[in-house]
């Protein structure tokens, strides 16, 4: 059995990142140690599928959101590149 090398976090990027998200975030990685944790964000679900593209102000609020937890250990990437 492989070990568990990052932890990702499905989010819908029209969500915005409350409070209470963040404070979800914080503290997986502190339960994590150095493990790294990906927020992976998704867009609107569309009529014909699930995933779609994130807007890209939606990633930009989100990267900003998470760069201000100052954790090197966490970043955002998009399920659907456009």
């Amino acid at each position: 059995e492989a070990p568990v090398s990052e932890v990702l976090l499905l989010q819908e990027a029209w969500l915005p990142p409350i409070r209470e998200i963040l404070d979800c975030i914080v503290q997986i990685r502190r339960i994590s140690g150095a493990m790294p944790l990906v927020v992976v964000l998704i867009g609107k679900p569309g009529p014909d599928t699930l995933f779609t593209a994130t807007d890209p102000r939606d990633r930009e609020i989100w990267n900003m959101k998470i760069n201000s937890l100052g954790d090197p250990l966490v970043h955002v990437e998009t399920l659907v590149k456009q």
